[in-house]
């Protein structure tokens, strides 16, 4: 944890309520008209059920984090056209718009899935935080869950669309944790650092992309 000037402030803690944030930003889009209507019943119902749970994560991050005696970050401004762009430039897809079809949207809320289970796989390896591993661990099973039910639902949309799917995720997710064993294989501060490029726009940016003023509500250059 590092002193702030309102108390203290730990990257760990900000780095997932800012992923938490997106992902809420992001099924929250996803289930307003016109973009609901690419998506049925059943999936568009099972999506409003995670978002209430992605909302629930954040208050309990939120919560731990004043017990903690943590300074607690603004939420941050979202761009969520501007972030998938820059990620689709990443992937070397031109024009990705995680709107325009069910197997589009799908990909997309795996990819955002994707970046909190890497952050919380990796938060659970430290060992200085143990009175929220149990917090933790229920988001973690959460998002597994999440992940599962979003996979098997592209199996459904035909092989093409969930092997665009698989290689958006192993961009994501693929360097950070090696899924399943706890085992992880980058320090915090370095997987940090990948996420943010990736979030923010890539090539070393700390603003823009998902985060047009940077992430934890802070202004970056």
């Amino acid at each position: 944890m590092q002193a702030s000037a309102n108390g203290f402030s730990d990257e760990r803690f900000d780095l997932l309520s800012d992923l938490k944030f997106l992902m809420v930003a992001y099924l929250s889009e996803a289930l307003k008209e016109p973009n609901v209507a690419v998506l049925s019943p059943t999936m568009a119902g099972m999506l409003a059920v995670y978002l209430d749970d992605e909302k629930d994560g954040i208050a309990v991050l939120r919560d731990l984090g004043v017990e903690a005696g943590l300074a607690i970050a603004l939420p941050p401004r979202i761009n969520l056209r501007q972030g998938f762009s820059a990620l689709g430039k990443e992937a070397g897809i031109d024009d990705f718009n995680p709107f325009s079809s069910e197997a589009a949207l799908l990909t997309g809320a795996l990819i955002m899935n994707s970046l909190s289970q890497a952050v919380i796989a990796a938060w659970l390896c430290e060992k200085d935080f143990e009175t929220g591993q149990t917090a933790l661990l229920r988001m973690l099973a959460n998002d597994s869950r999440f992940e599962g039910m979003l996979s098997g639902a592209m199996s459904f949309l035909g092989s093409s669309a969930e092997e665009r799917a698989l290689e958006l995720q192993a961009l994501i997710c693929g360097p950070f944790v090696k899924m399943g064993s706890g085992e992880r294989l980058w320090s915090f501060s370095l997987l940090q650092t990948a996420i943010v490029r990736l979030a923010c726009g890539g090539q070393g940016r700390e603003a823009g992309g998902f985060f047009p003023d940077g992430m934890s509500g802070r202004a970056r250059t």
